[in-house]
């Protein structure tokens, strides 16, 4: 059941705009009209020799919304007559309905769920909708309609039309990488490194960009070789953890696109032969940047990883968990 410039219509979902309209020409005694995809929708009248438009415009409003958040939509309706400044000589409207729904209710759901009845104060009639969206990802319109009642055209339509994307935001991210001895950076057979990127929680704004900065640690590692007569050990010491920087975007089709920006570690080597340590080394160490694409949903991937100076191959194993709103 649908209320509209007082008149109580039950009608299918899909045909309330339509249904709007046959009660506008009952009301007025003209087809209004009814642009469904242009941002704002006015209705042109006569006031004596003057013209009086009636239009709708998003003051507040979101094109992107977190799965589980919550987002404001805040309508304004505008009076212009003769020409002049939006909201002027309004003492002859006497209220506005505005009435709110998504075209798609599996992606979310409006509070106030229909109408809310509006006055005019300081010439420009505000109404507030939140939008809570549900758990489901995907794409709908937000549609927004109102009757204006006065004038000698007792009821005028305006409407609204914001399309938005209901999207996974909050995102679990870590990492481990791992490379085999590279002789290319140390003369001697240094032992294999592994470094891990710990779990960090990441959160999408509101153009579905995330960003932020997780931990990297390297860990030491040793390895023994043999230098004829001598059996030897190297072991290869990293410093303090240091910081990764993580990008990332949230495509329409429920991609999750990442992107690491890895620092400079420097390790410090150190050979044993037969009891006789050669002087500490430093070695740097240099991952080219990294990007790869899983779904929202999560998973894990494993991608290449190189060293950028030397290009040595290695190996990327990527996590991804989807956090509950």
């Amino acid at each position: 059941m649908r209320w509209l410039g007082g008149s109580q219509v039950a009608v299918p979902k899909g045909r309330r705009l339509w249904v709007r309209a046959a009660v506008l020409i009952a009301l007025v005694g003209v087809a209004p009209q009814v642009p469904l995809v242009s941002a704002h929708a006015d209705h042109m009248a006569r006031r004596g020799q003057q013209n009086v438009r009636l239009y709708m415009n998003p003051t507040q409003s979101r094109t992107t919304v977190c799965t589980g958040d919550s987002a404001t939509y805040r309508m304004a309706v505008y009076v212009e007559v003769g020409g002049l400044t939006p909201g002027t000589e309004t003492a002859d409207v006497k209220g506005v309905r505005v009435e709110a729904f998504p075209d798609d209710a599996a992606l979310g759901t409006f509070k106030p769920k229909s109408a809310v009845t509006i006055d005019f104060s300081g010439g420009v009639a505000t109404a507030d909708f939140v939008f809570k969206a549900g758990k489901k990802p995907g794409k709908t319109n937000l549609e927004f309609q109102g009757a204006v009642k006065g004038f000698d055209i007792q009821v005028g339509y305006v409407s609204s039309r914001i399309p938005i994307r209901v999207v996974d935001c909050k995102f679990s991210v870590s990492a481990a990488l791992r490379f085999p001895a590279d002789t290319s950076i140390i003369p001697i057979p240094g032992p294999p490194l592994v470094a891990f990127v710990k779990p960090k929680q990441l959160t999408a704004d509101s153009d579905g960009h995330l960003s932020g900065s997780a931990v990297i640690h390297w860990n030491n590692a040793s390895t023994s070789f043999s230098l004829p007569p001598l059996r030897c050990t190297a072991t290869e010491k990293f410093g303090a953890d240091d910081e990764v920087i993580v990008n990332g975007d949230v495509s329409d089709e429920g991609v999750l696109t990442l992107t690491f920006e890895f620092p400079e570690a420097k390790g410090t080597l150190t050979t044993s032969c037969a009891g006789l340590d050669t002087p500490p080394q430093e070695f740097p160490y240099l991952i080219h940047k990294l990007t790869v694409h899983i779904p929202t949903k999560g998973g894990t991937i494993r991608a290449p990883a190189t060293y950028k100076d030397t290009g040595t191959g290695g190996s990327a194993t990527i996590v991804v968990k989807k956090v509950k709103s």
